[in-house]
């Protein structure tokens, strides 16, 4: 039986020595909901809050003030891999950078084209200023020269450009807009409030939301920019909370991807790794140069705060402050247990003091190697809380078998009236948890711990009931063997000395009697003399039972507002700049970005009418933020065909004139209405692709708006190369990406390459109003 105990105890101190290696949770992804973390594209939030109550949020002063932060975050560059990285290098943009574009041409793409920002700037001019390019696309007439003798694909690009931005912006988006500051010499003449020199109403310009640049896709609802909106009798807005600007962010693999054979990283190994380590160190300094900004210029600070908060920083904002878990966190909660159940089973003449510290020790040593189990399965280790509530458990069973170990009692009676027990309450606690992993755990965190929790449950269950019992048996063979030996000697004694053993033997019993009393006073024995005597009286009774009930009916009434998981100030270390940001008085913004995606077998051309409906079945949904009109932002498919009927419309109107025929196009039609006859003739099969008697019978899209099925995923690839604002601005993901494919009024090749068979596609949706996750969890529920 000791050599069975010394290799146990042997294997899980082996075991223990896996913590050294095992990995902690500490990001705050780890907590929510299971996802690709790498793919999901994420906000970088500047919200602005009065600190002054009699300054309002709905002045010129408080926008320009925003307007000032802005600027300071555009004008942000992280050095990097010896290369400069600002915000338009990690900003969702309508139209991406790419590593097939002639330079001259990326550039006028990277800065004309600017990050797309939600910001309530943007029903006033100064929004315009956010979109300037810090320097021009500077280039020599040789080079121009050049281009156009030898690029046709930049020149079209070139042209591309400037029929997207035309189509998709007016000329009057921000001159037409008023001033914050109309006496201001940049306030355009054509600014409704610059000859009056009035000052703007700025709740009332608000109160039905703010446009971008490329008013015709960018439209940014109230929801969206400010806080607990309160209008008056005429809709205006008359007081908010708190200011927003929102700029998208490409997720970790899309950066990689855009930047990926881009001549920017040519000189470094781009990988992924890379990649996100890159986009995790922009943001976390981003953040930080604009805090430190903002607090040195007092004429921000001062009525103003103002918040900046990054994906990066919310994604290990548990890690911040956090010290290190590790075995020299444990070994303290150990060592203190031991010295206390050595204190209270101190029995001098028991020796119950070693029994308790022995299996205190041993449930330690298991939880450790039970840890470490989970380590090698994979299973991550939450180091901070776990270990010590699963030891305490282990220590129960402990005490109550050492509480029910007397010298008189058998090893089998002792097993039969505590084991039981302690293998129901076990077997309990074990199953609850491994059921949680599977029904009530949602979050994957909360999955891990459960299942890190119900396997050092059992490890500890078989310390207990298995090892600590080894340690009880031979503790009492141990006792019987020296009160045999005693009994031996005190037999031999007697026999030698017959006179006076009545008395000796009197006086020995009346000795011992007394020396007990005082050797085997314990804790124990003065609780059940002292406190329990004072519990006892009536009075102490009274003191007790009363509070008890009051706290008891509180208590009750308290569970009826109980509320479903964790909030996010809970995981927050303390003294950090994100507790700052969301430990304010009331909830700000909340509001989440969710996507509604297909995938699987999902045949695309001939359920267009089904993907439609289900787009149109989101605006029954509660807390779903729609236009003024009470509709839903068109997503990917709407413009996709909104596209081919302008396209359609065009054809019909020259082929009716003339300039196009059945054979071919005149050299007086136009590029719509040429892009729009190659369309036509296409065939949808790869044997035959182009075919020109369908000009006349073949309609883009249908009386009822379907666009052609046969020759869908050719038209994608058109729309998705041709279109880019359009298709940029939906935010849709389609998987795989569309093919390229540019058109050219000049070009005889009319085929159009088709894109492989969509997996999967997405469109955004953003809800508001959703203040606890018990709210989240029945939308989440809700059938559409």
């Amino acid at each position: 039986m000791v050599k069975m105990l010394l290799i146990t105890v042997l294997l899980l101190g082996l075991c223990s020595v896996g913590l050294r290696s095992a990995q902690v949770h500490n990001k705050v992804n780890e907590y929510e909901l299971h996802a690709e973390r790498d793919e999901v594209e994420t906000n970088l939030q500047i919200i602005q809050m009065q600190k002054n109550a009699n300054h309002s949020l709905l002045s010129p002063q408080a926008l320009m003030a925003h307007l000032d932060v802005l600027k300071m975050a555009m004008s942000f560059k992280l050095h990097m891999y010896e290369t400069d990285w600002d915000l338009r290098d990690i900003c969702k943009s309508p139209l991406a950078a790419s590593a097939k574009r002639n330079y001259f041409i990326e550039q006028l793409y990277k800065k004309s084209i600017p990050c797309t920002l939600i910001t309530p700037l943007d029903c006033f001019w100064e929004g315009s200023e956010l979109l300037l390019p810090e320097t021009a696309v500077a280039m020599t007439l040789a080079e121009v020269r050049k281009l156009q003798m030898n690029d046709s694909q930049a020149i079209y690009e070139y042209g591309l450009w400037e029929a997207q931005m035309r189509l998709a912006t007016n000329a009057t988006t921000y001159r037409g807009k008023p001033c914050l500051n109309p006496r201001s010499t940049r306030c355009p003449k054509t600014a409704p409030n610059k000859h009056e020199l009035q000052t703007p109403d700025v709740g009332a310009i608000l109160r039905g939301g703010c446009a971008g640049y490329a008013n015709k896709y960018m439209h940014w609802p109230l929801e969206l920019i400010v806080d607990a909106a309160e209008r008056n009798e005429t809709g205006a807005v008359r007081r908010v909370k708190a200011l927003q600007t929102l700029v998208p962010l490409m997720s970790a693999v899309d950066f990689y991807n855009l930047w990926h054979n881009h001549t920017k990283v040519q000189h470094l190994d781009w990988t992924p790794e890379r990649a996100a380590m890159l986009w995790n160190v922009w943001q976390r300094n981003f953040s930080n140069a604009i805090a430190s900004t903002v607090q040195r210029k007092r004429s921000l600070c001062d009525n103003n705060d103002f918040k900046v908060l990054t994906p990066a920083i919310l994604e290990d904002i548990s890690k911040e402050d956090t010290p290190n878990s590790n075995a020299v966190n444990y070994i303290p909660v150990v060592v203190i247990n031991i010295i206390y159940a050595a204190c209270v089973h101190f029995r001098s003449r028991q020796r119950q003091s070693l029994l308790a510290a022995s299996g205190v020790l041993l449930n330690g040593i298991a939880t450790a190697a039970g840890l470490a189990l989970c380590k090698q399965l994979g299973i991550a280790a939450d180091a901070h809380v776990l270990p010590f509530f699963v030891f305490s458990l282990g220590v129960q069973h402990v005490f109550m078998l050492t509480a029910n170990e007397y010298p008189e009692s058998e090893r089998t009676t002792l097993e039969h009236v505590v084991g039981p027990s302690i293998l129901a309450y076990a077997c309990v606690v074990a199953i609850s948890l491994f059921a949680a992993i599977y029904m009530s755990a949602p979050a994957s965190h909360l999955r891990v711990v459960c299942q890190q929790a119900a396997v050092v449950v059992c490890f500890n269950l078989n310390a207990t009931l298995l090892h600590f019992r080894v340690i009880i048996y031979w503790r009492q063979k141990f006792r019987c063997a020296v009160n045999s030996k005693n009994i031996s000697l005190n037999n031999k004694a007697s026999s030698n000395t017959t006179a006076h053993s009545n008395l000796k033997q009197e006086e020995h019993r009346m000795i011992s009697s007394a020396d007990k009393r005082t050797k085997d006073f314990t804790l124990a024995h003065a609780a059940l003399n002292y406190i329990t005597a004072c519990l006892m009286k009536r009075w102490m009774k009274f003191i007790i039972i009363i509070p008890f009930i009051g706290i008891l009916i509180c208590s009750l009434c308290a569970t009826t507002h109980l509320q479903y998981g964790a909030d996010l100030i809970n995981l927050d270390p303390k003294h950090t700049n994100p507790l700052k940001f969301v430990n304010t008085p009331a909830p700000l913004f909340d509001f989440y970005s969710i996507y509604a995606v297909t995938q699987g077998n999902f045949a695309y051309p001939n359920k267009q009418r089904l993907l439609h409906e289900y787009h149109e079945a989101f605006g029954r949904v509660p807390h779903v933020i729609k236009h003024n009109n009470g509709g839903l932002p068109d997503f990917w498919l709407t413009l996709f065909r909104d596209w081919f009927i302008n396209l359609q419309r065009t054809f019909d109107r020259e082929f009716s004139e003339g300039r196009l025929t059945r054979e071919g196009w005149l050299s007086n039609a136009t590029s719509d209405a040429i892009l729009a006859y190659k369309l036509l003739v296409q065939s949808g099969y790869v044997d035959n692709p182009v075919d020109k008697f369908s000009v006349i019978q073949n309609r883009l899209v249908d009386s009822e708006g379907i666009i052609n099925p046969k020759a869908f995923y050719n038209y994608l690839s058109a729309w998705a190369t041709n279109d880019v604002f359009a298709y940029g601005a939906s935010h849709c993901k389609l998987n795989p990406h569309p093919h390229t494919y540019y058109h050219i009024n000049d070009e005889i090749d009319l085929k159009i390459p088709k894109s492989k068979q969509l997996l999967q596609s997405q469109f955004p949706l953003h809800l508001h109003g959703l203040s606890d996750l018990l709210e989240v969890q029945t939308l989440a529920h809700h059938s559409i």
